[in-house]
């Protein structure tokens, strides 16, 4: 975000690999990450809309996802509620 008058240039850190392309979905712009894993882009005055919104360029690899270590109701295998008492 820019609040000042005019355009500022910055660096900021992302988590995409190396050689990833982002695009801007304000201005259509494209960035690609360097092997720092960072982006360095240009953020409009206040007055231009003062922000940028990126997002990776055709969607990328989605990640895989991961199974939870617990059932999603909570239970688990050790936890004994038998009522047979």
């Amino acid at each position: 975000m820019n609040i000042k008058e005019n355009a500022k240039q910055t660096v900021i850190p992302v988590s995409e690999n190396a050689g990833a392309v982002l695009t801007d979905l304000y201005d259509g712009k494209e960035y690609t990450v360097s092997a720092e894993q960072t982006v360095t882009l240009d953020i409009p005055a206040a007055a231009d809309g003062g922000t940028v919104v990126l997002a990776l360029k055709d969607g990328g690899t989605p990640e895989v996802p991961q199974e939870p270590d617990t059932p999603e109701n909570g239970d688990t295998e050790d936890d004994d509620t038998s009522e047979n008492e």
